[in-house]
């Protein structure tokens, strides 16, 4: 008998409108010790049915019809105490974003110990011993000392493991994973994943792991379920699905991962060494205050006297983990950060001299796509004001000219200009990203800083904006600084490479001479670390390309 079995789910949820499936006719099973993934773009269903297995399902959502199996018994039937008594402790779940997920003002060894207090009944010092045990058990070094952290102080990696301890407190028979690792580094996945594993491994869990990349999955799972709009359109063994997709969904999934292979490469590829720099970075350094005890501070350098050039119409990659320096070298740049040492030229002007309205009127010319277009969109505005707001900060055209510019832009990253009058949340997150990039380049930038763009996009929509920033670079003329941590979109999108590690540029060069033979061990690290399709393929024994 499978451990879990999910039997024709229907979940549906309170609209004006009435009520919407969210979830329709699916079924599914894990069996004890194996790793299922449910794979779809965002909105196909397979966070709800996650929450509906853990009995979370928001206010407005109910279970309107089918079964949830857990050792035979029908969770759905179940009174709120007794599914308490088995959610955390037989099922447990690491949610996707741990910082809004763990209790800011409690510390992690809190958070841990009172799981186990909840679940296991140990006491106060039992359950704090046990923490620590716990913490020792996911890799976090001085455990003790971590303990008594909170969890603003640790690094993304390090509350990712902090959830997963939580999650295995009490040795679950399930684990529920939803996009674990979407927001972490590639060398920092890696280590979860393997994490993962271990635990799994020495604890017979079973793992349902969720996700859009299909690269994990490959590298993860032993079955796939595949969703989209709310069903099931696919599935089987991951090596059966990899080498033999029926439904044209799962086709355009395994199409959609950025490939990082070097038969593609060519190591005699151009250099830009005689092309004229659009931005010219010499011995750049940044450094910010940090306390040190009681009424002490010292300067921490995060970037160390680095150079770089991007010619024009080119992009130039920044990658390297968490920390490397990367995002605060693209602000300097963009003077959102200020240097405390070396050069930034952008079209021969001197960036860090300028000053009052010359520096204002030079910020027209560098705009930066953000990570998270959600966040960055302001929730009041309509779509219009969002993308129109450069124009009335930098005074750059004409008032009466403006909503025309507005809707010239919706046209130009793929919207249409009815959707001006919408708010953010109105959109989904392929399209915030286009409003993102409209406001971008409402001031006719020369260069723009891509900061994780597509990071928290699904593969599909990734490749969508993708291709739309490389047709808007070949038709403007455009110049991208492009930081990132995955790899196989920066082969896809850059022509050089620059890595981050500590502050420091440790290698640089032509995109495919960085990608087909890199000098350098981190940079070696940092391309093995990446969750690969082909590589699992060759690890099950096909043969078939994908």
């Amino acid at each position: 008998m499978p451990l879990l079995s999910v039997e024709d789910l229907r979940v549906e949820l309170a609209t004006r409108g009435g009520m919407v499936p969210v979830v329709d006719a699916l079924s599914l099973h894990v069996e004890p010790g194996e790793t299922l993934s449910i794979v779809g773009e965002s909105g196909s269903g397979k966070s709800m049915t996650a929450l509906a297995i853990m009995g979370l399902l928001p206010r407005i959502g109910h279970i309107a019809k089918g079964r949830i199996l857990f050792e035979g018994q029908d969770l759905t039937q179940m009174e709120d105490s007794a599914l308490r008594d088995i959610r955390g402790n037989q099922i447990g779940m690491i949610f996707q974003e741990p910082m809004t997920s763990l209790n800011p003002v409690y510390t992690v060894g809190e958070q841990i110990a009172e799981v186990l207090r909840r679940h296991q009944g140990l006491s106060q010092t039992d359950a704090w011993s046990r923490a620590i045990e716990l913490l020792d058990a996911v890799h976090i070094p001085n455990s003790r000392r971590r303990a008594a952290t909170y969890p603003h102080e640790m690094s993304g990696g390090q509350r990712q493991r902090v959830m997963i301890a939580m999650a295995l407190a009490c040795q679950p028979k399930i684990l529920i994973a939803d996009e674990p690792t979407t927001a972490l580094d590639v060398t920092v996945q890696a280590e979860i994943f393997d994490l993962m594993r271990e635990l799994s491994r020495e604890m017979q869990t079973a793992t349902i792991l969720i996700t859009h990349d299909m690269g994990v999955v490959a590298e993860m799972a032993d079955r796939i379920v595949v969703m989209l709009k709310g069903e099931k359109v696919d599935g089987g063994r991951v090596h059966d699905l990899l080498q033999n997709p029926q439904h044209s969904y799962t086709k355009s999934l395994i199409a959609s991962v950025p490939h990082l292979t070097s038969e593609t490469l060519d190591t005699t590829a151009r250099t830009d060494e005689h092309d004229t720099p659009l931005l010219r970075v010499r011995d750049l350094t940044v450094q910010f205050p940090v306390k040190k005890g009681f009424g002490k501070r010292e300067m921490f350098t995060a970037v160390n006297g680095i150079s770089f050039d991007i010619a024009k119409g080119k992009t130039l990659a920044l990658v390297g983990e968490s920390g490397s320096g990367k995002t605060t070298a693209a602000l300097a740049v963009a003077r959102l950060v200020d240097a405390q040492s070396g050069e930034i030229t952008l079209d021969g002007t001197d960036v860090l001299a300028l000053e009052g309205e010359a520096l204002r009127r030079a910020r027209a010319k560098v705009q930066v796509i953000f990570q998270d277009p959600y966040s960055s969109l302001n929730p009041r505005l309509r779509a219009g004001a969002i993308v129109s707001e450069p124009l009335d900060n930098l005074g750059t055209y004409p008032v009466t000219d403006r909503p025309a510019r507005a809707a010239e832009l919706f046209e130009q990253v793929g919207l249409t200009p009815d959707q001006m009058n919408l708010f953010p949340h109105q959109f989904s997150g392929g399209q915030r990203q286009r409003i993102g990039i409209a406001r971008a380049l409402a001031t006719n930038p020369s260069l723009i800083i891509c900061d994780e763009a597509v990071s928290a996009l699904d593969v599909i929509i990734q490749a969508q904006i993708l291709d739309l920033l490389k047709d808007l670079q070949r038709d403007l003329d455009l110049t991208y600084l492009f930081i990132s941590h995955d790899l196989g979109v920066v082969q896809q999108m850059c022509d050089d490479v620059a890595v981050m590690y500590m502050g420091d540029i440790v290698e640089r060069g032509t995109r495919n001479a960085v990608f087909a033979d890199p000098k350098q061990d981190y940079t070696r690290r940092l391309l093995a670390a990446v969750p690969s399709i082909e590589r699992a393929q060759h690890k099950l024994g096909l043969d078939q390309p994908i």
